[in-house]
């Protein structure tokens, strides 16, 4: 797998409320990504990144563990339950994180997501904090077809 060239890149945080039973978190509708296509996205772990651009902690490591990326290709989802932790660029290395770096960016193959039609799966809600509210956040890199 070869690293993308980044055209244009986007952040976005989706939060989660604290003590929440949602195990599906929808994205927002990203008026910026409408009509272009996706060249890979990358998420973050806490303990590479604390907080989100909004001071948002970011989602602790045994919820990044049981949440998974669903996304919406046209009408339909196309992709599905890609594991969080497999979108993980930068790493921390240690076994608290689970892994080891990577340095590669997921990719996507250029495709045109419906982001406000993709979501998140928590598997295990439980792993949602009761003391804060935390966020899943990502790097969505991306470029105009025209």
């Amino acid at each position: 797998m070869n690293n993308i060239i980044v055209d244009k890149s986007y952040f976005v945080e989706l939060l989660i409320k604290q003590s929440s039973t949602n195990q599906q978190i929808y994205f927002p509708i990203l008026q910026v990504l409408d009509n272009k296509v996706t060249q890979g996205v990358e998420t973050y772990n806490i303990l590479d990144v604390l907080v989100t651009p909004s001071k948002i902690a970011l989602a602790n490591i045994a919820l990044l563990q049981s949440s998974y990326l669903n996304l919406a290709v046209g009408d339909v989802n196309q992709i599905w339950n890609i594991p969080l932790v497999n979108l993980i660029n930068v790493r921390t290395g240690s076994a608290a994180a689970g892994s080891v770096f990577n340095g590669f960016c997921y990719e996507l193959n250029n495709l045109k997501i419906i982001w406000a039609k993709s979501f998140v799966y928590i598997a295990d809600v439980a792993q949602i904090s009761g003391a804060q509210d935390e966020a899943f956040a990502f790097n969505i890199k991306y470029t105009d077809p025209s």
